[in-house]
């Protein structure tokens, strides 16, 4: 009879050095979830502002691409008036 007595009284002892850690364990799990969950909103964000900077990128592209047709056109444009001046002047 002593000895069961003596069990539930060693198993409170262990049991009181765990409670307080696994309060803590649950405090840093929470703290951790928050985390994350911030961490995942700003991640959102930073895609969508991605998908904006590419977007604006594309159209920067093409507005170059056609600036390179304009400039070629112009080139070819001069080049033609200079053959025609040539010419006339021969």
């Amino acid at each position: 009879a002593a000895s069961s007595t003596r069990k539930p009284s060693a198993s409170n002892n262990s049991t009181v050095g765990v409670v307080p850690q696994l309060r803590t364990l649950q405090r840093e799990r929470d703290e951790a979830k928050r985390e994350s969950r911030a961490i995942g909103s700003q991640l959102a964000e930073l895609q969508q502002e991605m998908s904006a900077l590419q977007t604006h990128m594309v159209g920067y592209m093409a507005k170059c691409v056609q600036l390179e047709a304009a400039f070629q056109d112009e080139k070819q444009a001069r080049d033609a008036l200079s053959d025609l001046i040539n010419k006339l002047t021969d």
